[in-house]
């Protein structure tokens, strides 16, 4: 198992104990690395028998000692399968995602999901202020957040957003949520 800081360090370890690896050996690699990079660790691996799985980690190092993060794996699925109960350890959702090279496409997905979340709550925050509509600290605010990331998360985990991606980000609902929101802070009464 590997978490190393770049997927350059990554290679150069791998390089030095490839020979040692035999084959039905199985590397867990929960780098944040370049995708292509991944898949060519892999593919290289593959070729002496040896399995690859980049298994990204969503989560901070806080959460996954609470064991409150998940896996986002690519590689073969069979090897996946076998590596469960050590995901199990610190991450209680696991999911395959493909080929080598889509747990660490998946990560840069949820990573800039989180940016822009943070972004958004910055910029949330400014407004508030600017607007009046916080009048104390600015943990409420972040409190509302909070509160909404774990909303949006239980409706993710219970399949409602299955069509957000395709349905709500391009068409009307986006308009619909952004008119409520509007409306919700008193800024557009249309």
């Amino acid at each position: 198992m590997l978490c190393l800081p770049n997927s350059e360090i990554d290679a150069a370890v791998l390089a030095e104990a490839g020979p040692h690896l035999g084959p039905g050996a199985i590397v867990v690699d929960t780098t944040t690395g370049e995708p292509e990079q991944m898949e060519a660790l892999g593919r290289g691996l593959r070729e002496r028998g040896v399995e690859y799985l980049d298994a990204t980690v969503g989560g901070s190092s806080q959460q996954v000692r609470a064991s409150q993060t998940i896996v986002m794996a690519g590689g073969d699925a069979e090897a996946f399968a076998r590596c469960r109960d050590l995901f199990a350890c610190f991450a209680p959702q696991a999911f395959h995602l493909g080929p080598c090279g889509s747990g660490a496409r998946m990560k840069l997905v949820v990573n800039l999901v989180l940016g822009l979340s943070r972004a958004a709550l910055a910029a949330g925050l400014a407004f508030a202020a600017a607007c009046g509509a916080v009048k104390g600290p600015e943990p409420q605010i972040a409190r509302i957040h909070a509160d909404l990331n774990r909303s949006v998360g239980a409706n993710a985990q219970a399949g409602e957003l299955r069509h957000a991606g395709k349905d709500s980000v391009t068409g009307e609902e986006q308009g619909i949520q952004v008119q409520r929101a509007l409306r919700n802070m008193g800024v557009w009464d249309g």
